[in-house]
């Protein structure tokens, strides 16, 4: 049965953009602009030197994401960031409640045919990254998809099976479905 995520999921809604820039500089950054900004602080452990994670305060849309980058490069101009850090990394979460449950599957098909084309045009620097595998080296994901969507029928069990952790560290997150709404494109540097 197909079904709109936001109909399975509460809370969805309409097509946005959630942006972690997760990165390290050289010295500690003054953080008194992200008051107030399109932009939140967390403290992330799996970054090293004076690491940051910066967030979107809420998920944009159009200008709103080009508005919220311009803040950011604003503010950091005099930051130097430690750009070879193995550390960092840049995760785009997509809202799909708008989407269709097949549209989800079919965008995860489609991903795992042209996962090595991204990663070679994106961040070929993050392949073979623990923290962003891809499908075909982890441990059977697409075949845990395909069993899944063939024998419990409904979509709605595939996302609650990639629900838990076991996934989170995959090129293209499907665990955030359930949980935040999104997927989660984690193969940028």
């Amino acid at each position: 049965m197909t079904h709109v995520i936001s109909e399975l999921f509460a809370g969805l809604g309409k097509p946005a953009i959630g942006l972690e820039l997760e990165l390290e500089s050289t010295k500690p950054q003054p953080l008194d602009w992200i008051k107030g900004s399109l932009w939140t602080v967390h403290e992330d452990r799996s970054l090293r030197r004076n690491g940051i994670e910066y967030v979107f305060a809420k998920p944009l849309w159009g200008g709103d994401i080009a508005a919220a980058l311009e803040q950011f490069r604003e503010n950091t101009k005099d930051t130097k960031f430690i750009n070879d850090s193995i550390y960092g990394s840049t995760h785009v979460h997509y809202n799909v409640g708008h989407l269709y449950s097949t549209e989800i599957v079919s965008i995860l098909l489609a991903w795992s045919i042209l996962e090595d084309v991204f990663l070679s045009l994106c961040a070929p620097s993050r392949n073979g990254n623990l923290f962003a595998l891809r499908y075909c080296d982890s441990n059977g994901f697409i075949n845990t998809m395909l069993d899944g969507y063939k024998n419990r029928g409904e979509v709605y069990e595939l996302f609650r099976m990639f629900s838990n952790d076991r996934w989170k560290y995959m090129n293209l997150n499907i665990a955030t479905v359930r949980s935040l709404g999104t997927i989660e494109f984690r193969c940028y540097h």
